[in-house]
């Protein structure tokens, strides 16, 4: 496997294993009706616009396996209020279901936060869903922490409870 910029041409692919992934990492923890309401069209649209972003401290970056986009990361400045600068985010790691474990992960991360790091960022946070002990347990392993902070997102319709891990770069 080997990771590499994203293009607008692998915004179908990363919307593919984003709906897979949450469906499979997700299962039990939100609505099932929720997860089989996410669609590869809606999230292809999102992610163009994601890849096209003209700011240079936003970026994706996709796992390839063969020719197959197989596992993407998104990072950029930190979305929080109040955060200081030098702060850098992950706000998506995704792998599909059939590489889990495979060591893509770890690479992804590696990368994405090589990045922040390249690009002047000092630390880097992730929000992850506080029921999630499979991704709590991989970021904790590579060095993650909880911080303290915890949000409750509506927006979907129901409650999804967050905490936030950090890492220095």
């Amino acid at each position: 496997m080997d990771v590499r910029p994203a293009t607008v041409h692998d915004s179908r692919a990363i919307a593919s294993v984003h709906v897979r992934s949450w469906r499979s990492a997700y299962a039990g923890l939100l609505p099932d009706a929720y997860l089989e309401s996410l669609s590869v069209d809606r999230g292809e649209s999102m992610w163009e616009e994601i890849v096209l972003d003209t700011d240079m401290d936003s970026r994706v970056l996709v796992l390839i396996d063969g020719d197959q986009v197989v596992g993407f990361a998104h990072t950029c400045p930190s979305r929080d209020e109040g955060a200081q600068r030098g702060v850098g985010e992950l706000t998506s790691i995704y792998l599909a279901p059939e590489v889990w474990r495979r060591g893509g992960g770890r690479l992804l991360m590696e990368q994405g936060c090589e990045q922040l790091r390249d690009g002047g960022f000092r630390s880097v946070t992730l929000w992850v869903l506080e029921t999630n002990d499979r991704a709590r347990t991989f970021y904790e392993v590579l060095g993650w922490a909880p911080d303290g902070a915890r949000k409750v997102d509506e927006q979907r319709g129901f409650p999804v409870v967050e905490v936030r891990y950090r890492r220095k770069l």
